[in-house]
């Protein structure tokens, strides 16, 4: 067997590991890892309904992310359907740059209680909680073309019982 011949064998077995791992292997990895990690951090029930990549295009694709209130069954954020579209060059670079994220029908239902905390305390005190780590150079990135569609708020005021 002459050496092109073994060299397109390993560049089509290549492309098809690259193709199948891309289309199949890291979507259902991301999914599980956005369930069980995410879940386990804010400690709220995350719901991500699929997940989808193309590895030509460096496209991440997640649909139907919900996170709950902390008690009850109550949609606290949602997002229909959530695209980042990573620039192929950037990962040569170390600088990743997201040449589109795309927003489709994110919903956040804010809650100020009686009390004058809101829903969303419990995950600001995981922030305190957090240690403080030494100055280290700050992460590069870009993000371009954000786009948001179909979006709202819902803000409940309980102490003067109004709903915006």
């Amino acid at each position: 067997m002459g050496r092109f011949k073994k060299w397109l064998i390993g560049a089509a077995v290549f492309l098809f590991l690259f193709t199948v791992i891309g289309f199949f292997v890291v979507p259902a990895y991301v999914k599980s890892f956005l369930l069980d990690n995410l879940s386990k951090q804010i400690h709220r029930k995350v719901i991500l309904s699929d997940a989808g990549m193309n590895p030509f295009t460096l496209t991440l694709t997640l649909k139907g992310i919900e996170i709950k209130e902390p008690t009850g069954d109550k949609t606290f954020v949602s997002l229909g359907e959530l695209v980042v579209n990573l620039d192929i060059r950037s990962i040569f670079k170390g600088v990743p740059i997201i040449e589109e994220l795309a927003v489709r029908r994110p919903y956040i239902h804010l809650v100020r209680n009686l009390d004058n905390t809101y829903n969303f305390t419990d995950l600001l005190a995981l922030k305190k909680e957090e240690p403080q780590d030494e100055k280290k150079e700050p992460f590069r990135f870009s993000v371009n073309n954000i786009v948001v569609e179909n979006g709202s708020v819902e803000f409940v005021d309980q102490p003067f019982k109004t709903t915006h």
